[in-house]
C-alpha cells in the first residue's frame, strides 16, 4: 500500500523536536506534538476557516454574506449553539452527528432545529456538529467554513468532533461587533486561538453603527491595542450587512479566502510550522531551564528545584485539590438528577394509575393469569413512559460536566501559573502558558431497565381464593401501587445517571492531574541536568534554531 506525501516539514522540524522532547523528558509537550502529527499525516486534508465572536457579534451573518443565501439563522436572542461546518458540493445537504456518534441526514430546512439555542436548548439532542454542503462554496473547493458556538465555546465545551477539526484551521476569523469593540473575552480568545491557527485576522461588524467620522478612530484603536496584545499586526475588515457588503466579502474573498483555495498543500503546511512553532518555543523555553539548571553546582541545583517545584507545586496537593473538587461535583449528581426525575412523578403515576384502572377493568382469568398480565403491563408502560424523560437528563449531564470541566481547568491554571511564576522569580526565564486540553470523557446513557418489582406474586394465592372474591381488592391494591413504583423506578434512573455522570467527572479529574503530573515531571527533569548535559543542552537548542520558524506576521 503506497504511503501519502507528507509535508516535508513532518521530517525537517516534527522529528527533530519528539527526539529532543524525548531525550530529555519534555513530555508536557507531547499534546501540541500529536496535534502536529495528526495535521502532517493528513496531506489531502480540508482546510478549515472558523469564525469566533461573542453572543451578537455578527458571526453567522457573515458566512451567510460569503454564501450568499441565509443558511444559517440569525436573530436577536443567542441562535447558533452548534459547531457548523459548510463545504463546497454539488447540491445543498446537511448531516447532523451526535455526541454519541451517530450520524443522520437531514433537510437542510431544518438546520436549525440542532444548531439554535432556541429550537435545541442545551443541546438535548446531544448535537456534536452539524455538516452542511452547498453548491455556494464552489469558487472555494478544498476550504470549510466553521460557525462556532460563541466566544470560547469551543475551548470551554471542547468535543472529540471539535478536536478532529481544530488541527486543520487555516485561518481564525474573529467577529467584533462596533458597538463593543475588543473586549477582555475578545482579546483572550485571540490569545487561545495563536498556537492554533497560522492567520488570525477580525472582522468589525456592524460598522453602520458608528458615524463615518469616528470608524477611523475606532480602527486605529483596535489596530494599536491588537499590535500590543498579540504582538503581531492583525488585519481589521470593516462589515455591515446594510452598507456595500458585497465589496467587502469580494475583499475577504480576494485577500484570503482564494488564495488559500488556490493552494492548498502549501496552507497546510504553512499551518503546520505554526504549530509546530509553538512547541519550539516552549521547548525552546524548557531547555533554557535545563541550561541554567545545569550550569548551577549540585547544592545549588538542589536548591533551585525546591524553589521551583515549592510546597504548592506538590503533587499530593494538587491531586488533593483536584479531588475535593471532583467529590463536590459528583455529589451534586444525584440530587440535581432526583430534582428532574422526580418532578414528573405525580403526572406519571395519574397517567399510569388511569390507563391501569381501565385495562384492568376488562381483565378475565384467574389470579395468576391477571397477575401475570400486570407484570407485563407495567413493563411495557413504564418503559414507554420513562425513555422520554430520561431523553431530559442528557442537558443536565452536560452542564454538569461543563462546570466540572470549568473548576478543573480553573485548578490546572491556577497550578500553572503558581509554576511559572517560581521559574521567573528564580530564573528570570518566562515560561510560555501550557493550556489545558481535555478529551472528552466516554458519555453512555443509561439504559432505561423496569426492575422485578409489581408487588405480591399473586398467583400463589390463587388456589386458596378464588377470583371472584378478590378482584375489586385486587384491583384497588394494584392501582395504589402505582405512586409507590414511579417513585422506585424514577430514582434507580436518577442513580443510573448520576453514577454515569460521575464516571465522566472522575475521567476529567483523572486527566486534569495527570497534566500536572507531566508538568511536574518535566519540570523536575530539566531542573536535574548536570554540568555534564551542558553541552548536550546547547546543541538541542541549536538543532530547534535550526527548525523552520511557521509564526506568520505579515498581512493576510
Amino acid at each position: 500500500m503506497l504511503k501519502r506525501a507528507r509535508p516535508a516539514i513532518d521530517s525537517n522540524g516534527l522529528l527533530t523536536l519528539r527526539q529532543i522532547a524525548g531525550r530529555f523528558g519534555l513530555s508536557t509537550l507531547e499534546p501540541a506534538l500529536a496535534a502536529c502529527d495528526a495535521l502532517a499525516s493528513q496531506a489531502d486534508a480540508i482546510l478549515d476557516v472558523a469564525v469566533f465572536g461573542q453572543f451578537k457579534s455578527g458571526k453567522s451573518s457573515l458566512l451567510n454574506a460569503i454564501l450568499g443565501e441565509d443558511l444559517l439563522p440569525v436573530g436577536a436572542i443567542p441562535v447558533t449553539a452548534i459547531v457548523t461546518r459548510v463545504v463546497a458540493g454539488p447540491e445543498l445537504s446537511t448531516r447532523v452527528t451526535r455526541i454519541d456518534g451517530a450520524v443522520e441526514s437531514v433537510s437542510p430546512e431544518t438546520i436549525e432545529d440542532y444548531i439554535s439555542e432556541s429550537r435545541n436548548p442545551n443541546n438535548r439532542l446531544q448535537v456534536a456538529i452539524v455538516d452542511v454542503v452547498s453548491p455556494a462554496l464552489a469558487d472555494l473547493l478544498g476550504l470549510r467554513l466553521v460557525d462556532t458556538p460563541g466566544l470560547g465555546s469551543v475551548f470551554a465545551h471542547n468535543t472529540r468532533s471539535t478536536r478532529d477539526w481544530l488541527p486543520n484551521v487555516a485561518v481564525a476569523i474573529v467577529v467584533i461587533s462596533a458597538d463593543r469593540p475588543l473586549a477582555d473575552e475578545d482579546r483572550r480568545l485571540i490569545a487561545d486561538l495563536r498556537p492554533h491557527a497560522p492567520r488570525i485576522m477580525v472582522v468589525l461588524s456592524k460598522i453602520d453603527l458608528i458615524s463615518p467620522p469616528d470608524r477611523d478612530v475606532v480602527l486605529e484603536y483596535m489596530r494599536s491595542q491588537l499590535c500590543a496584545a498579540a504582538s503581531q499586526d492583525i488585519p481589521i475588515l470593516p462589515f455591515s450587512t446594510r452598507e456595500d457588503s458585497k465589496r467587502c466579502i469580494d475583499q475577504l474573498k480576494r485577500t484570503v479566502l482564494s488564495p488559500l483555495a488556490e493552494d492548498t498543500a502549501q496552507q497546510r503546511s504553512r499551518t503546520l510550522r505554526h504549530k509546530l512553532s509553538h512547541a519550539r518555543r516552549a521547548a525552546t523555553e524548557y531547555l533554557a531551564v535545563a541550561l541554567r539548571a545545569s550550569e548551577q553546582t549540585d547544592a545549588d541545583r538542589q536548591r533551585l528545584a525546591t524553589a521551583v517545584l515549592d510546597e504548592s507545586m506538590n503533587e499530593s496537593v494538587i491531586r488533593d485539590e483536584l479531588s475535593l473538587a471532583s467529590c463536590k461535583l459528583q455529589r451534586e449528581c444525584r440530587p440535581k438528577f432526583e430534582k428532574l426525575f422526580l418532578s414528573h412523578a405525580a403526572a406519571l403515576t395519574q397517567s399510569i394509575q388511569q390507563s391501569l384502572a381501565a385495562e384492568m377493568s376488562g381483565w378475565t382469568g384467574g389470579l395468576a393469569e391477571r397477575s401475570e398480565r400486570l407484570r407485563s403491563w407495567m413493563r411495557a408502560r413504564f418503559s414507554a413512559e420513562l425513555t422520554p424523560i430520561a431523553e431530559q437528563a442528557a442537558p443536565v449531564a452536560t452542564d454538569l460536566l461543563a462546570a466540572a470541566e470549568m473548576r478543573f481547568r480553573r485548578i490546572a491554571e491556577a497550578f500553572q501559573d503558581r509554576l511559572r511564576r517560581n521559574v521567573t522569580r528564580e530564573l528570570g526565564i518566562a515560561l510560555s502558558a501550557n493550556a489545558w486540553q481535555p478529551i472528552p470523557p466516554p458519555r453512555t446513557r443509561p439504559p432505561v431497565s423496569i426492575g422485578q418489582t409489581f408487588m405480591v406474586h399473586w398467583e400463589l394465592l390463587s388456589w386458596l381464593v378464588p377470583m371472584g372474591l378478590v378482584s375489586n381488592f385486587f384491583q384497588r391494591h394494584c392501582v395504589g401501587s402505582v405512586p409507590r413504583e414511579v417513585e422506585t423506578h424514577l430514582r434507580r434512573l436518577a442513580s443510573e445517571w448520576s453514577e454515569s455522570t460521575s464516571l465522566a467527572i472522575a475521567d476529567l479529574e483523572r486527566q486534569a492531574s495527570a497534566g500536572a503530573t507531566q508538568e511536574i515531571a518535566t519540570l523536575t527533569a530539566v531542573l536535574a541536568q548536570s554540568p555534564a548535559q551542558s553541552q548536550s543542552i546547547r546543541d538541542a537548542i541549536s538543532e530547534l534554531e535550526n527548525v523552520a520558524d511557521g509564526v506568520i506576521h505579515g498581512d493576510l
